[in-house]
C-alpha cells in the first residue's frame, strides 16, 4: 500500500474517534443543561451513548458558572439575594431536570403497589403531596447550605456541588440495573454506561475533587458513592432498578449534601499548606 494511502486509512479512525467523543461532549451539555449549543436537544443515541463520561465535566462547567455569577453578584447586592440567584441559576440552566426527577421519585418509589405501578406513578405530569413536599424541602435545604457556606472555601463548594451530584448519575448508571425497558434518553445513556464510561468519569470527579480540596473533595465524592449505593439499593428493592427520574433525585440530594458538609469538612480536617505547622 502507498504510504499516503495507509496514512489515510489510520487517519480516517482517528478523525472518526474524535467526532464521536465530540459528539458525546455535546450530548452531555444539551442533555444536562438549556445552554444554547448547536444540534437537536439530547443528540442520537449514538452519541448519547457516549456522553456519561463527560457528565462530571458539565457539572464542573456549571459550577464556574456559579462563581463567576457569585463574584460579579456579591459585591452588589446582599447574600440572600446572591444564594436567591446562584440557587435559581442552577435550577433554571438544569431545565429543572433533576428537580422535576426528585419529585416524580418522591411521588412514585415510596407509593404504593408493584413495581410496575410505581413506575406509572413517577410518569404522571402532575406532582403529588409527597413529591411537592420534597421540591420545596430541597430548595429550602439547598438555600440554607448556600447562606451557611464561607467565604473562605466558598467557589470550592460552588465548583464540587454540580460536580459531583452529576458524576452520582453515572455511577447509578453503571452500578444499578435500568428499571424501564421502553426505549427513551435514559435508555440511550444505560447502554452506554460501560465500566471504561464509569471509570472515565470517575477519574475526572476524583481528579477535580482531590485538586480543588484536600482531603475535603475526596470525602465528599466518597459520601456521594454512599448517597448513590444506598439510592440504588432502594430502587432495585422498590422498582427493579433506577430510573431517569432516580437518577435525578440521587443527582440534588448529592449536590445538597456537597453543599451542607463542604465547610464541615473544611473546618475540621488539616491542609495541606498547615501540615508541619506549629
Amino acid at each position: 500500500m502507498h504510504p499516503k494511502a495507509a496514512a489515510g486509512a489510520l487517519e480516517r479512525p482517528l478523525r472518526a474517534r474524535i467526532r464521536g467523543q465530540v459528539g458525546g461532549l455535546g450530548a452531555a451539555f444539551r442533555f444536562l443543561t438549556c445552554l444554547p449549543l448547536p444540534g437537536t436537544h439530547a443528540g442520537s443515541s449514538d452519541d448519547l451513548g457516549r456522553a456519561l463520561p463527560y457528565f462530571p465535566l458539565v457539572g464542573l462547567t456549571l459550577g464556574a458558572l456559579l462563581v463567576c455569577l457569585d463574584g460579579l453578584l456579591a459585591p452588589l447586592f446582599e447574600r440572600p439575594f446572591v444564594d436567591f440567584a446562584l440557587l435559581a441559576t442552577l435550577v433554571l440552566v438544569s431545565g429543572g431536570l433533576h428537580l422535576d426527577g426528585l419529585i416524580d421519585t418522591a411521588d412514585g418509589l415510596f407509593g404504593p403497589g408493584p413495581a410496575e405501578r410505581r413506575l406509572a406513578a413517577m410518569r404522571d405530569s402532575w406532582a403529588g403531596p409527597r413529591g411537592a413536599a420534597a421540591a420545596l424541602g430541597q430548595l429550602l435545604l439547598q438555600y440554607a447550605a448556600l447562606a451557611a457556606l464561607p467565604t473562605a472555601g466558598r467557589w470550592q463548594a460552588l465548583l464540587l456541588a454540580p460536580t459531583l451530584g452529576r458524576w452520582a448519575i453515572v455511577y447509578g448508571y453503571v452500578a444499578f440495573p435500568y428499571a424501564r425497558r421502553t426505549a427513551g434518553l435514559s435508555l440511550a445513556l444505560k447502554l452506554g454506561a460501560t465500566p471504561v464510561a464509569g471509570a472515565a468519569a470517575s477519574i475526572v470527579a476524583l481528579g477535580a475533587a482531590s485538586l480543588l480540596s484536600w482531603p475535603t473533595g475526596p470525602l465528599l465524592l466518597a459520601a456521594a458513592w454512599l448517597v448513590a449505593t444506598l439510592a440504588g439499593r432502594l430502587a432495585q428493592g422498590r422498582l427493579g432498578g433506577m430510573s431517569g427520574d432516580v437518577y435525578g433525585a440521587v443527582e440534588q440530594v448529592v449536590e445538597a449534601l456537597t453543599l451542607l458538609l463542604f465547610p464541615v469538612l473544611a473546618a475540621g480536617l488539616p491542609s495541606p499548606s498547615g501540615r508541619g505547622s506549629g
